[in-house]
């Protein structure tokens, strides 16, 4: 357990240190605390392990070589860190251990390719065409180098686990740190009463590490998108740079989430003086290298949006994408529960055949999961006063007419195209909370600071509770850290050509951390290229 916390210290104090350099370059620096650090810095090493891996493999020589810059940084830096942000780290990492803790990694997803493209990254450097092993290599999450990067000598596999929850804990204690002061300066502004939603919804749905896999980090970003956005007070460069660089990682977690840079977007629109700058900008640059290295890995920008692709290149598969653009979309709405399977999938998605289907079954857990929310939403507008409705907030503001457009397009999108929760739950969550606010009088601070109260009271008893139980539920039957490899696979060395092998299950879809480049369907129709070092898994036929 001590190796465990030690872990989580050391990853913490990386994303800190890396997040303070970046907070005095571009801020002041006064003005950010630990928690946004610890996002700027997760966030940056993330974009660094893909570029990273453009020309290595994260292994642990790799990483470790990183880590000692990391070391470095911290030796040059330390007498800038104050006793308080230690103290505050050290109960990140206790926080975050405590977390993770008799849990287990997200299933199914991360058994099927979440950990096995983890492996992949950390035994090879970016192999051209890795989605003609795997579909879902195509569209992993920016996690999963996050993840990779943090497995070195000293921390060894073990550091796979912590980064997400590292960045869950950094969130929603950056969320409580906002609440907190708003209760202290008796501000509660349209922002804070989104974030005192926002808050609750997180409390009772995101409070699990086996629950949280690649969407969730992805819709949390989202939620600090549409506050900072709400909260800014000028539309200045700096609050640009924030808004973006928080764009850029959701869209590299879930390109489902793209509506959501609409928000930088209109800033920069608003600010044309700046776009040289903004051009230029890291945010930019990183959203360049994951675009480029999607291109590389699948033939595809954005898989498997097939106007994106460029079949010139040999290890662009036109008619898997076409199917996974297809199948992608039916599964969303539904297709495993649609009853005449004979008609085919395209047609399922057209004209809105699938909306029955989906209405009977995934409509049920969309409402069983925004229903708490949304009763919470009509309390609060009943408890603000009978007078509300005299009084509402212009919603033409600004600030406020652009937020309601870009999440009422992102939930039109949502539901026409990929309806499936997971994917959009944060445009649904996010108009809920701004709608309940745009009906709440803003000037009577007293309620609102009561009902701030009682969302505290409510976290801060329930998610220390649910991790409680979850002990006493699984105490001696589970290890304390979650099992991301299982021993017991019986996988198959297939050799392509050129002395390229892969891993074959042909029991169960589970590659878990196991095996580089594993699947569990045959390649076919594959053949194996060389370009310098760099391996190529071209189609036969070109």
């Amino acid at each position: 357990m001590i190796g465990f916390i030690f872990s989580s210290f050391v990853t913490i104090l990386g994303y800190f240190l890396v997040g303070k350099i970046y907070s005095s370059i571009n801020f002041n620096t006064n003005k950010i605390n630990t928690f946004e650090k610890l996002i700027y810095g997760f966030i940056i090493i993330s974009f660094i392990s893909v570029l990273i891996n453009f020309f290595f493999p994260l292994n642990k020589f790799i990483n470790t070589f990183f880590l000692f810059i990391l070391i470095v940084i911290f030796f040059l830096k330390k007498n800038t860190i104050s006793k308080q942000e230690i103290f505050t780290l050290v109960f990140i990492s206790l926080l975050t251990c405590m977390f993770i803790a008799l849990d287990t990694i997200n299933r199914p997803d991360g058994m099927i390719y979440h950990y096995p493209f983890s492996k992949i990254l950390n035994e090879e450097k970016i192999i051209l065409g890795i989605s003609n092993i795997h579909f879902r290599f195509a569209h992993s999450s920016i996690l999963q180098y996050s993840s990779s990067i943090n497995n070195n000598y000293l921390l060894g596999d073990l550091g796979l686990i912590i980064p997400t929850a590292s960045i869950y804990i950094s969130i929603l204690l950056y969320i409580l740190r906002e609440l907190y002061f708003s209760l202290k300066k008796k501000d509660f502004s349209l922002s804070k009463v989104f974030l005192v939603l926002v808050t609750f919804y997180i409390s009772y749905k995101i409070n699990r590490y086996s629950k949280i896999g690649n969407d969730d980090i992805g819709h949390l970003i989202s939620f600090l998108i549409v506050y900072k956005f709400l909260n800014f007070k000028s539309f200045n460069i700096n609050n640009f740079k924030y808004l973006s660089l928080l764009s850029v990682f959701a869209i590299s977690n879930k390109f489902s989430l793209i509506i959501f840079s609409l928000f930088p977007l209109i800033m920069l629109i608003n600010n044309k003086k700046y776009f040289n700058r903004i051009i230029f900008s890291l945010p930019s640059f990183f959203l360049v290298i994951w675009f480029f290295k999607n291109l590389l890995v699948s033939g595809c920008f954005l898989y498997p949006i097939s106007q994106t692709c460029l079949e010139s290149l040999s290890w662009t598969n036109t008619e898997v994408i076409e199917q996974q653009k297809i199948s992608g979309e039916a599964w969303a709405k539904d297709w495993p529960n649609y009853i005449d399977q004979k008609s085919g999938m395209e047609d399922y998605v057209k004209n809105f055949k699938w909306l029955n289907t989906w209405s009977n079954n995934h409509l049920k857990i969309v409402l069983k999961n925004i229903i708490p929310l949304m009763f919470i939403s009509i309390l609060i507008i009943l408890y603000n006063g009978k007078n509300y409705y005299k009084k509402p907030i212009n919603i033409f503001d600004g600030k406020i007419s652009y937020t309601i457009l870009i999440l009422l397009l992102g939930t039109i999108i949502f539901f026409l195209k990929f309806p499936l929760y997971r994917y959009g739950y944060s445009y649904l969550i996010s108009i809920i909370a701004l709608i309940t606010v745009i009906f709440v009088d803003n000037k009577n601070k007293v309620k609102m600071l009561n009902i701030s109260k009682y969302t505290i009271i409510f976290i801060l008893i329930a998610l220390p509770t649910k991790q409680l139980l979850r002990y006493y539920k699984f105490f001696g039957e589970r290890p304390i850290v979650p099992q991301y490899t299982d021993i017991n696979l019986k996988l198959k060395k297939i050799n392509i050509d050129n002395n390229f092998n892969y891993y074959l299950n042909d029991e169960s879809q589970y590659c878990w951390y196991n095996k580089p480049i594993c699947t569990y369907y045959e390649v076919k129709n594959i053949k194996v290229e060389k370009f310098k070092s760099y391996i190529i898994l071209s189609l036969k036929e070109k």
